[in-house]
């Protein structure tokens, strides 16, 4: 039986009927399937930050062949807990720490070496910001999933490692200095306002995050060739909608804010990207690197 250990957890009861589970596309286990489209020949991705084209988890697991990763839409308003989402790398100081608090139920992540840690939001009263979507650590090493898609592999961790020093996990979270929503506690949400207007929609936090990550790779790439520079352009840009469409943000992102970021991240790391927007003028109503942006997500968004 599927989800054995998920089943005989507390956790079962207060999260399998709600209608927020979804499969996970095949060889892209981060990416939530629109259960819409299950069945269909053509798999659609779960955009939908709701019980929109969802199921609930027997009836999910029903459906998708054992042992298949799925994944659960999270809201912590509606299902009373928060996820710790921790890194291979994280410090085994915090590891051990949240090890000894209270977790309802814990599993391996989908790599198999980051841990997921579910823990009763009710644990952390007076101290939750309500309004986070994530909960982030300084180094970014772990961080708590408040209102995010989220994986369940089924692998287990042994609910006798289960610990009861709550201190540790109040602790732990107060001292997270990145509240990722619409605000935070760094002066960066202000990044936001270059591509805000002309997002689809506005996942705030999941947008920004996609937006640092692609600014840390890009600052470590060449700068352009001689040459033919509209072809440079072309594939940097390309390359920048791969990394996007395979970051783990991907599901809670649009197709337009996708774009939106990636552009945006290109006028702040192609060479004189000013001067190329002048030079190049506008294409389809749009300005170069929003136009290049549309135009070289074929076949990758």
């Amino acid at each position: 039986m599927a989800f054995e250990t998920l089943r005989e957890s507390p956790l079962w009861d207060r999260i399998a009927h709600l209608e927020r589970w979804c499969a996970t596309m095949p060889g892209k286990p981060k990416i939530p399937v629109d259960m819409g489209s299950w069945g269909d020949f053509r798999l659609r991705g779960n955009r939908h930050g709701d019980a929109t084209d969802c199921w609930d988890l027997p009836r999910l697991l029903d459906a998708v062949p054992a042992g298949s990763p799925v994944a659960f839409r999270l809201d912590m308003a509606e299902a009373g807990i928060l996820v710790a989402d921790i890194e291979p790398g994280c410090d085994p100081s915090v590891v051990d720490a949240l090890m000894g608090a209270p977790w309802l139920y814990g599993e391996a992540s989908l790599s198999g070496r980051g841990l997921h840690l579910v823990f009763d939001a009710g644990d952390l009263a007076g101290h939750l910001d309500r309004d986070a979507e994530r909960v982030r650590s300084a180094n970014g090493d772990h961080e708590y999933l408040q209102r995010h898609w989220v994986a369940f592999t089924g692998r287990a961790v042994d609910p006798s490692a289960r610990g009861t020093d709550v201190s540790a996990l109040v602790a732990d979270y107060a001292a997270c200095p990145q509240h990722l929503s619409g605000r935070r506690r760094d002066p960066t949400a202000d990044d936001l306002a270059r591509f805000r207007a002309r997002a689809v929609r506005t996942h705030e936090g999941d947008a920004l995050s996609l937006s640092e990550w692609l600014m840390r790779l890009s600052e470590r790439r060449g700068e352009a060739p001689d040459g033919d520079r509209s072809a440079w352009e072309y594939r940097r840009m390309r390359w920048l909608l791969h990394r996007a469409a395979e970051s783990r943000e991907a599901p809670s992102c649009s197709r337009g804010e996708m774009l939106a970021v990636c552009a945006d991240v290109a006028r702040r790391t192609f060479p004189d990207a000013e001067l190329r927007e002048i030079k190049k003028g506008r294409r389809r109503g749009m300005e170069w690197y929003d136009y290049l942006a549309e135009t070289a997500a074929q076949g990758i968004l």
